[in-house]
């Protein structure tokens, strides 16, 4: 009866940790684009219209916190705008497999 118990709730803590990960898997990539935004929209209001190519590795970070099924873009635009409008996209895209795994 006890060992029955203890299988139990080894298997209950196993199913909470995989959603944990999977929520993780979403949230990290999301927060990430999200900061890039305001910073990007910074940089923009700052009065530059061009991505400073000291940005360029924050950007290219993207690529390594994507879920594998998401692939980062192979070409960041150059146009501050342009690059916010790739990091929406990615949101949309991150947040669409975050809604299809918890299904």
């Amino acid at each position: 009866m006890i060992a029955e118990a203890n299988r139990e709730i080894r298997w209950a803590q196993r199913v909470a940790n995989k959603e944990r990960s999977e929520r993780r898997a979403v949230k990290r990539p999301y927060i990430y684009l999200d900061e890039l935004i305001g910073r990007l929209e910074a940089l923009h209001l700052k009065g530059l219209s061009n991505v400073p190519r000291s940005f360029t590795p924050r950007l290219e970070a993207v690529s390594e916190l994507l879920p594998a099924e998401i692939d980062a873009p192979s070409r960041w635009r150059r146009r501050i705008a342009r690059v916010i409008d790739q990091c929406f996209e990615l949101q949309e895209r991150v947040l669409q497999l975050g809604k299809q795994s918890m299904e």
